[in-house]
């Protein structure tokens, strides 16, 4: 069944539990090593019948370290393991292969709200309890 999207790239978590790919894309890969990290009876069995084609692709050394890179880039890269860098790998390789252009080069720095960044003797000057010496009280004037 055509879905959604044109190719699926999936890890364990939703081949362990049961998800249904086919209804989202007609193209669904992983890599060999995401196959190989399930050991459950059950999920094995499921992946024995599955009822679309579960497609085994490498990465490409040149997608592995571009995601890599982006991920030192991010300050994720110490939470993701070797096989979750692969198989956004993939990811980003299936993307750059159908011309898509979701992917970005560099990471973007978001920004929540408008807040302003004050010099700490100004914030002390407002906010009770905080002692600047150079600041002088009305009083002493």
């Amino acid at each position: 069944m055509a879905g959604a999207v044109k190719s699926l790239v999936m890890d364990s978590g939703p081949l362990i539990k049961g998800a249904k790919p086919e209804t989202i894309s007609s193209d669904v890969y992983t890599i060999k090593e995401v196959v190989t990290e399930i050991r459950d009876a059950a999920t094995r069995q499921r992946l024995a019948v599955l009822p679309y084609e579960l497609k085994l692709r490498e990465p490409s050394a040149e997608a592995i370290k571009f995601v890599s890179d982006f991920a030192k880039k991010t300050g994720d890269y110490h939470v993701l393991s070797a096989i979750d860098v692969r198989v956004v790998a993939l990811t980003y390789q299936l993307c750059k292969e159908d011309g898509s252009s979701c992917i970005r080069d560099m990471p973007v720095t978001a920004t929540q709200g408008a807040a302003t960044v004050m010099h700490p003797t100004a914030v002390s000057a407002h906010l009770p309890g905080f002692y600047n010496p150079n600041i002088k009280k009305s009083s002493e004037s």
